[in-house]
């Protein structure tokens, strides 16, 4: 992640835990606020919308979903490499996590779009000034037509069973030259979600919208292939102490996070250009005398592999994070779907050029 967003999401997440302090005083060493956001969390894993709605569930809510949020869409934003400026319409917007994050980056406002009263009650003191909210549900909201991005995040996958209506109506909200973000969580299911969507773009008519980011291309989709398999990344939450330790008591990770994303273009924008690079899909494996990395790339699944003997390509391979874009020579260089890395070639292992 780039020096300027690792730096915004520092602050929302600092301006985040003083919130919190304001409004829960003790919040991080609340058992009833603990167990609140475990029973949301296990809500959300459900598919029902966790948003609560009472003293406990609004600070218990923030403490937990408030940091995804802010972390999720720092990584996805730095991944596509953008940084939403003018007028943004977060799409669901809750309790205002994401929307802080997007304050933070540089939007000069953001429209916080979100069905529940009490929750954008919320955003709107979290947030500040930078905030519109407008209290409807999306399929009712007014559009934006100014807005430069609708982003949502872990809000597609409460819009229904039909992607291609749900992406009707977060696309909505903007214009014609509005590009969209959706960011969800890295799990099978609504990671699948969003990868069925993009497989659904790759055939739509001229004009539609197109995939910018994560994918390196706009081949097949080889996570698709198999249900078991689903395309995700993973980031580090760098959680202050506080809220590190809140998500412990909740029992869940304080450390890392999977995330899944699709970057969109704008409905107006020409057909997407070769993209360069490939992605690491999962993690090395190690394998009798080698280490195996899966990557996607034009024409699909391959390897890049690195021999133990060659052990600083070897380690190299072994620390190289799921969701890292690597050199496009890799795909070029690949014989029978895989690539070979050796201390000469490690340079590729940097990422594109």
């Amino acid at each position: 992640m780039n020096a300027a967003l690792a730096a915004a999401a520092t602050r929302a997440l600092a301006r985040l835990e003083a919130f919190l302090d304001e409004v829960a005083r003790g919040w991080h060493e609340s058992r009833a606020l603990a167990e609140r956001a475990r029973a949301l969390s296990e809500r959300y894993t459900l598919g029902t919308s966790p948003v609560g709605g009472d003293e406990v569930a609004d600070p218990a809510y923030l403490a937990y979903f408030g940091p995804r949020a802010v972390r999720a869409t720092a990584a996805a934003l730095a991944s596509w490499g953008s940084t939403p400026r003018g007028t943004v319409v977060d799409a669901g917007c809750g309790s205002g996590g994401a929307a802080l994050l997007l304050a933070e980056v540089g939007a000069a406002r953001i429209v916080g779009v979100e069905v529940s009263e009490r929750a954008l009650a919320v955003a709107r003191a979290l947030v500040g000034d930078k905030l519109r909210a407008v209290c409807a549900p999306l399929e009712h909201a007014p559009a934006t037509p100014d807005a430069t991005l609708v982003s949502s995040s872990f809000t597609f996958g409460e819009l229904g069973g039909d992607v291609d209506a749900a992406l009707g109506v977060v696309s909505r909200l903007g214009g014609a030259s509005t590009e969209v973000l959706l960011v969800d969580a890295g799990d099978h299911p609504h990671a699948r979600r969003l990868q069925s969507l993009r497989e659904a773009l790759r055939s739509a008519p001229a004009g539609a919208r197109r995939v910018l980011a994560p994918c390196p291309h706009d081949d097949a989709c080889p996570a698709l292939l198999r249900e078991r398999d689903w395309c995700h990344a993973r980031t580090n939450k760098a959680l202050p102490p506080r809220l590190a330790a809140f998500a412990r008591a909740v029992g869940r990770d304080a450390d890392e996070m999977a995330y899944a994303f699709l970057a969109l273009s704008s409905a107006a924008a020409a057909p997407t250009a070769e993209r360069r690079g490939v992605l690491a899909i999962g993690e090395a494996h190690k394998e009798k005398g080698r280490a195996r990395l899966p990557v996607c790339g034009p024409g699909g699944l391959r390897f890049v592999q690195a021999l133990k003997r060659d052990r600083a390509a070897y380690h190299a391979l072994l620390a190289v994070p799921r969701g890292t874009r690597l050199r496009a020579d890799l795909g070029e260089a690949a014989e029978h779907g895989v690539a070979h890395v050796d201390a000469q070639r490690i340079a590729l292992l940097a990422g594109p050029e």
